[in-house]
């Protein structure tokens, strides 16, 4: 995840009810990954290498599995980045593919291309510098530079539904600020719609505050669209917050606190973040399956990410690595927190909180989970086509 998924007070879900009218870019959108786009960074070829335990037999490769990528999956996936960039002093980035986008569009949107045709905009995210500002200051939002960002991913979706859609199921995927966005869009644009909540596969939002009515599967964040709780299950939504051990007093992202409130999220009594457990959710009772890109990423973002894997990180010559290591997770509450525990099994090795133990693993939760969420998505759209039908458009 880029350095800045790391220094970034990446996000909390903006749940608040009353946000401003915000109107969609005009301009045409950027895409980083787009269906038969020739350089779209989500067309590779989906080869994993199969290592050891990493604690065992780190370097002992087992073998490597290949996986097919239809030219038209059953269902669409609208994918947003999490914070990757700290552009200086400035409160938003240039809506353009730099090194941290394209590697964070390779570790985590294309794995998702055997479950469905990828559209990833690029658009003009918060810093990390703003968003630690308006932690700070106890800011609440959402803030001028959360709206810019909004407005770039808005404007990109209607352009999506618009041209490319045809009526296809959507699955929405996010991290950290890009769970926040997807949240405020679910929010402003499609929980309130019958016909957009009709084509809605389901969205994937880990590393987000999203919220419910204290109890209820509702009641936050969205009115309708609930969260997910069975294996196959559509049109709900996965959200988590990953720690590897009980959060202190001042957890970042397991709390309705100044981070949500930066995002423009409630933080009354009356509402609880959400935990939904993928591993559950995948059909693979507590276990995980993390998924990770064959290489780290370059510089700072590499650093932080061999940190996260204590320097262990496994890697590959194929686009895909995965290890006999194992995880459980399970959620956990306490009093003002919810968070997707992870535990490393026998001869495993847990991943640390990166940069500090109150982020918890939020900087490295999407690989530690990717292999569950790839069958989450794969389970929902099998659902969302038996219920639906299937669309199919021509190809590029």
């Amino acid at each position: 995840m880029a350095l800045l998924a790391v220094v970034a007070f990446l996000f909390a879900a903006p749940s608040a009810p009353a946000a401003p009218t915000v109107e969609p870019t005009k301009v045409p959108a950027r895409w980083g990954c787009y269906p038969g786009m020739a350089e779209s960074i989500c067309a590779q070829a989906y080869v994993t290498t199969v290592l050891g335990n990493t604690q065992i037999q780190r370097r002992r490769v087992l073998g490597t599995t290949r996986t097919e990528v239809s030219a038209d999956p059953p269902i669409d996936c609208f994918y947003v980045y999490p914070t990757v960039t700290s552009d200086g002093f400035s409160s938003n980035a240039q809506r353009r593919i730099n090194a941290d986008v394209r590697t964070v569009l390779r570790q985590q949107a294309a794995a998702f291309t055997p479950a469905c045709r990828v559209f990833a905009p690029i658009y003009r995210q918060e810093s990390a510098g703003s968003i630690a500002g308006a932690y700070v200051t106890q800011q609440r939002g959402p803030t001028p530079p959360q709206d810019i960002a909004y407005a770039d991913v808005l404007g990109a979706w209607n352009e999506y539904m618009a041209r490319d859609n045809h009526g296809r199921g959507v699955l929405l995927i996010g991290h950290s600020q890009g769970s926040a966005i997807l949240s405020r869009l679910l929010r402003d644009v499609i929980d309130p719609d019958p016909v957009l909540r009709g084509q809605l596969v389901g969205a994937i939002l880990p590393g987000s505050a999203f919220t419910t009515a204290r109890g209820e599967l509702v009641g936050g964040t969205t009115q309708h669209i609930p969260l997910c709780t069975q294996q196959g299950q559509d049109g709900c939504v996965v959200a988590y917050s990953t720690y590897g051990r009980r959060p202190g007093r001042d957890p970042l992202f397991a709390a309705l606190g100044a981070l949500v409130r930066a995002f423009g999220g409630p933080t009354g009594p009356e509402y609880e973040l959400a935990c939904t457990n993928p591993a559950e959710l995948a059909g693979d009772g507590d276990i995980l399956h993390p998924l990770l890109s064959g290489r780290p990423a370059p510089g700072w973002s590499g650093i932080v990410e061999r940190a996260f894997w204590n320097f262990l990180r496994p890697e590959a010559s194929t686009p895909w690595v995965v290890t006999t290591d194992r995880f459980t997770a399970s959620c956990e509450r306490d009093t003002g927190t919810a968070v997707l525990r992870v535990r490393a099994g026998r001869n495993s090795i847990m991943p640390s909180p990166v940069p500090w133990a109150e982020w918890g693993l939020h900087s490295g939760e999407v690989s530690m989970t990717l292999g569950s969420l790839i069958e989450i998505a794969h389970h929902m759209g099998s659902t969302y086509v038996s219920e639906h039908g299937r669309t199919t458009v021509s190809p590029g």
